[in-house]
């Protein structure tokens, strides 16, 4: 009977084994005809000649400002003109061409700056995943006093989405965030933005300051939030002539990316509704917060709704001193384009069209466009986190 045994169980040992070698076997056969696919797309270096892949409208030339920069993602610009970017999977803020001026920070993204009207000092805010800072910044000679770093505000940490955009912009308020409050740094003229993704692909998060933009006084006094609902804001900007907020939005996978006016109290769909107040049936559970209406007719349709998978990045408008009839459209980063939209003040889309093409071609990634800023000579500098360079264009008529 022990021989027996014994034999079922060589037996089940040996089938075992050979179950195993044909399970390798297949996943081998299939892992190569899948590292072998031509359709899959390839990231592919720059020409090493200098020449650019990408097609731009005729009166336009794109070049290479910079290079060798590690995935850098926001841009700004100080009052003598220097730029400085983001690297965030480096934790580095640079001054390209010139080195580092900040680093060991913890994924930062978003970079602004900000003169007291007081004391007239320049501040350089840096929004890194847990905390907003500043730090005083010496515009002549481009450097920061990194011991007078001060806390403006704490966020919460990072999960799916680790990316924190800040921008100063006008106050949209028109009462005290709670009524029966003295206005005081609650009606700021000037607050500072902060955009904030959510820590899931959709759930129900347990605190406020994900999937939503929030708002300080620049001493960072108090927090509170402007709009809620937005699932992935990376990047947005301001409306030239009306000062409002225009937000870039990353949807779930198969609904529609979206372009949102920002507006006070507003709720703007997420984890329940996206795109014209489409309702996600997969998503059932329930929530008792009043900024996440599980009804989409409460929610804000997207001024510009876009493809799904569009995975819109940086967003602009350029500025009046470009040529007709391009001043005044918005740009917009998405996937391997940069988009155009001519669009009135309250985002209505005129027309619209293709910007700037080339970043994918024949299954081979040049690049990819992030952010989207004019500088103080007028041309637009775009950052690319997957070739490591920053492109300048202007135009040449």
């Amino acid at each position: 009977m022990r021989r027996e045994n014994d034999h079922s169980i060589t037996i089940m040992k040996r089938i075992l084994v050979i179950g195993t070698v044909i399970a390798l076997a297949v996943a081998v056969f299939f892992l190569q005809r899948f590292m072998s696919r031509t359709d899959v797309p390839q990231v592919t270096s720059l020409p090493s000649d200098g020449g650019l892949p990408y097609r731009l409208p005729e009166g336009f030339e794109i070049t290479v400002s910079f290079k060798e920069l590690s995935e850098p993602r926001v841009i700004v610009f100080d009052s003598h003109g220097r730029m400085l970017v983001s690297e965030s999977s480096s934790g580095r803020i640079v001054i390209p061409g010139k080195g580092v001026l900040l680093e060991n920070l913890d994924h930062p993204h978003g970079l602004a700056f900000y003169t007291d009207p007081t004391s007239k000092q320049v501040y350089l805010y840096v929004a890194e995943v847990r905390e907003v800072s500043r730090y005083p910044y010496n515009t002549e000679t481009g450097t920061i006093q990194s011991t007078q770093r001060k806390n403006i505000m704490n966020l919460p940490e990072g999960g799916r989405h680790t990316t924190r955009t800040i921008g100063f912009g006008k106050d949209f308020r028109t009462q005290p965030i709670v009524a029966g409050l003295p206005q005081g740094n609650f009606l700021a003229p000037i607050k500072l933005y902060t955009s904030i993704g959510s820590s899931c692909d959709v759930c129900l998060e347990d605190s406020w300051k994900y999937a939503a933009i929030l708002e300080s006084d620049p001493e960072g006094t108090y927090a509170a939030e402007v709009a809620g609902g937005l699932r992935d804001v990376e990047f947005f900007t301001f409306h030239p002539t009306t000062g409002m907020l225009w937000a870039s939005e990353q949807s779930r996978a198969d609904f529609p990316d979206e372009i949102n006016i920002i507006g006070p109290t507003l709720k703007y769909g997420w984890p329940y509704c996206y795109g014209g107040q489409k309702r996600d049936e997969s998503f059932t559970q329930k929530s008792d917060r009043t900024d996440l209406p599980m009804d989409c007719v409460q929610t804000e349709p997207p001024e510009i709704e876009l493809p799904s998978h569009a995975a819109p990045l940086g967003i602009a408008f350029i500025p009046e001193n470009w040529p007709a009839p391009w001043a005044g459209r918005l740009l917009v980063a998405v996937n391997d384009t940069i988009r155009w939209f001519d669009v009135d003040e309250t985002g209505h889309v005129r027309s619209s069209g293709d910007f700037v093409t080339g970043f994918l071609v024949n299954g081979k990634i040049f690049g990819r466009p992030v952010d989207l800023k004019f500088g103080p000579d007028g041309a637009l500098y775009i950052s690319d986190d997957t070739a490591g360079v920053i492109y300048k264009i202007s135009s040449t008529s």
